[in-house]
């Protein structure tokens, strides 16, 4: 809500910004939310943003239990999902789908995603700390196989983590961290926490 109504002012105050980005922003449909319901979602999105269409459109956060009974697989077993989903590509309101996930059991709930054959892009947590033992080496490797793009997300560990073989790099460790997230097969990292901090802006 409040993120797209910051875009929106941004590209109203200047047009030609709208053709320079890719507008991500995500819907939060739960295992029985019906069709109707979500695209009321996405034109409330429309709305704010002040566009035609959203270049990718995601699930929000499979496995946050934040919609009640998610527990990472049942939000995508909604048929009324899929409907919404073609009636909106149908119509020129969306481009792209994604399916994005935080959750500890992300890689098996994201590759789920990947079987559906519908999400062309995945935002999962992935950072040195958990890398292994969260899955993502499986799910790097079915996303590259059936041509899914992937977002990084929370790249930053908890307690300062610098990764393997950049302790003499002339980095920061957040410098560091997000080119050990960029050394993996994805397309970009985003950041939600950066702040007014110059060496994080730069």
């Amino acid at each position: 809500g409040n993120s797209e109504e910051v875009i929106g002012r941004a590209i109203k105050e200047e047009r030609s910004l709208r053709d320079r980005l890719v507008v991500a922003t995500k819907w939060d449909p739960g295992p029985r939310t019906p069709k109707d319901v979500i695209l009321e979602s996405l034109d409330r999105s429309l709305k704010r943003l002040g566009v035609d269409a959203i270049d990718v459109m995601q699930i929000h956060w499979l496995g946050g239990e934040h919609t009640h009974g998610d527990n990472g697989f049942d939000r995508l077993e909604n048929p009324e999902l899929y409907e919404a989903m073609e009636i909106a590509k149908k119509a020129g309101k969306v481009k792209h789908y994604g399916a994005t996930s935080h959750h500890e059991n992300r890689s098996r709930i994201l590759q789920k995603a990947i079987d559906k054959g519908v999400f062309d892009v995945l935002l999962v947590k992935m950072n040195v700390l958990e890398y292994e033992q969260a899955g993502m080496p499986e799910l790097l490797a079915k996303a590259k196989a059936h041509d899914v793009g992937v977002v990084v997300m929370k790249s930053q560990p908890s307690g300062a983590r610098i990764p393997k073989g950049f302790e003499k790099a002339r980095w920061n460790i957040y410098q560091s961290n997000l080119r050990w997230a960029l050394q993996h097969d994805v397309a970009c990292v985003v950041e939600s926490g950066i702040g007014t901090e110059e060496s994080r802006q730069d």
